[in-house]
């Protein structure tokens, strides 16, 4: 019924080679937006429900990761007719699927048993599926409850900066938490609903302070699977949802603690992802699955591993940086020609004079920042620098290539897609190599994007260690130097004004 294939990717040997010197100038400026990005003026993304398919997607990936180190997981499968195939890729630190492989073991043995006693009902199945993935997956869940609490230096100011705001949040609301999960817990343990507010932030409490790893595996499932469903309860907050969906009280916020709220809702968010997919695996997946098998003694789910290395083919590559900072950003940052916008009403000579000053102070700025410590050193002459083939990258030229009709054209991922798999999925789906300098928008090189791949919107994080694709097109590679070089100039204008000023 269930067997394991391994069929790594290999690049089509037709498609032409990628070159170092397009590989090191798309590293360059990955650097430097690695660099600065936690510096620069923060762009607030709202956080959107996904489609319940991307969100089990999403979980079968989580399902695959098992190391704290932050391995990157994606998963596709396809469907027919008494047989399911599941498409796995991965891009570890040290390139092997043992991981992955005895991770695989254990879901199609759980999944085995759920299916073979038909009396399984959706409820039962569920905590089967989430016992199994917090065995799988603990010490990668503890890493992010950690995470959690190192939001703002440490768990006790994690802890004080958050019980603050929920305390500015009640003059907002005064009603307090209206939730469903705080108010039963409330009723159910205070006597009273008014205890909501006080289970919010005790539930809270009890995330940021981790206690040390349990050494028994009841223990250590028993206090995990109550920390994920404090996530779930805190996820579906009234608090976290005033901060989602309600604009007056975000702007009642400062930028920081926006910032900080935001950052925590996204951590906890993919924390309480381990029980809501258990949930919708087990009551939309396994209907879908048992439909696609049927009663065929011919029925099969196969798993195929791309992620191997081969002698033609590696997961990552080796580069040394060739130029030292001081002698290669400036010829990377040109510098930028006068301010176009003035006032109209200005003479002629004043708007010179004012685009002439502004050009110096910008020159002037930028110069600074160049000279300052945060990028002097941000790379060494000679160096190493190890890139890495991401996994969903992997993933989707393997089904390309080999023309899988992948089931809603979707993938999931073990933790969010970067802003250069991102941009670089943009130029493989749309009409147009120019990508629209509109992270936001769908609209590409002024045509409409054509939608080839669906998945959860990513971090919009720079990993600069990111190898392109050993089988991309030229034109991609184009678009993507093209958008780095955009990010990067943009970057280091808004780092450069604040640190001025």
């Amino acid at each position: 019924m269930i067997c394991t294939d391994s069929n790594p990717y290999v690049p089509s040997s037709n498609d032409p080679p990628t070159t170092d010197a397009a590989q090191l100038d798309l590293l360059f400026r990955l650097r430097i937006i690695a660099q600065l990005q936690a510096l620069a003026y923060p762009h607030i993304y709202h956080c959107h429900l996904d489609d319940h398919i991307i969100d089990i997607l999403n979980w079968l990936a989580s399902c695959f990761a098992p190391n704290a180190s932050g391995d990157a997981v994606s998963v596709a499968f396809s469907a027919h007719s008494g047989l399911i195939t599941l498409y796995i890729a991965s891009n570890h630190n040290t390139p092997n699927t043992d991981a992955v492989r005895k991770c695989v073991i254990r879901f199609l043995s759980t999944l085995r048993t759920v299916l073979r006693d038909g009396d399984v009902g959706p409820k039962v199945a569920s905590q089967m599926f989430f016992r199994m993935v917090v065995n799988i997956a603990h010490a990668r869940i503890q890493r992010k409850i950690h995470l959690v609490g190192q939001t703002d230096e440490g768990p006790g100011q994690t802890a004080y900066h958050f019980t603050n705001l929920v305390s500015l949040w009640l003059v907002y609301r005064p009603e307090g938490e209206q939730s469903r999960g705080f108010l039963n817990m409330a009723t159910n343990y205070g006597g009273n609903s008014a205890c909501a507010n006080k289970y919010l932030i005790e539930s809270f409490l009890t995330l940021v302070n981790l206690p040390p790893e349990q050494a028994d595996v009841n223990e250590r499932y028993t206090y995990l699977s109550s920390i994920i469903t404090a996530c779930s309860l805190l996820v579906n907050s009234t608090f976290f949802d005033d901060l989602v969906n309600h604009h007056s009280f975000r702007l009642s916020l400062k930028i920081q603690d926006r910032i900080f709220l935001h950052k925590i809702f996204r951590r906890i968010t993919r924390i309480a992802a381990y029980k809501i997919g258990a949930m919708q695996f087990a009551y939309f997946g396994l209907p879908f699955i048992r439909q696609v098998l049927g009663v065929s003694p011919q029925r099969a789910i196969n798993v195929k591993l791309l992620s191997e290395p081969t002698t033609s083919h590696s997961l990552s590559k080796t580069y040394h940086w060739p130029y030292s900072p001081s002698d290669h950003i400036p010829r990377i940052l040109p510098d930028s020609g006068s301010p176009q916008s003035t006032d109209e009403s200005l003479s002629s000579e004043e708007s010179h004079t004012l685009r002439s000053e502004l050009s110096q102070l910008e020159s002037q700025l930028r110069n600074e920042l160049l000279k300052s410590e945060l990028l002097v050193n941000v790379w060494e002459q000679g160096a190493p620098v190890d890139t890495k083939f991401h996994s969903e990258l992997q993933l989707i030229h393997y089904l390309e290539e080999n023309h899988v009709d992948v089931a809603c054209q979707a993938f999931g991922t073990s933790k969010p897609v970067c802003w250069t798999c991102g941009c670089y999925i943009d130029h493989l789906q749309c009409t147009s190599t120019s990508v629209s300098e509109n992270e936001e928008s769908e609209e590409v090189g002024g045509g409409a994007a054509e939608r080839r791949w669906w998945y959860s919107k990513g971090s919009r994080k720079v990993y600069y260690e990111w190898m392109i694709p050993p089988s991309a097109k030229q034109d991609t590679i184009d678009g993507l130097l093209e958008d780095s070089q955009r990010k990067m100039e943009r970057i280091v204008e808004e780092v450069a004004f604040d640190c001025h000023f």
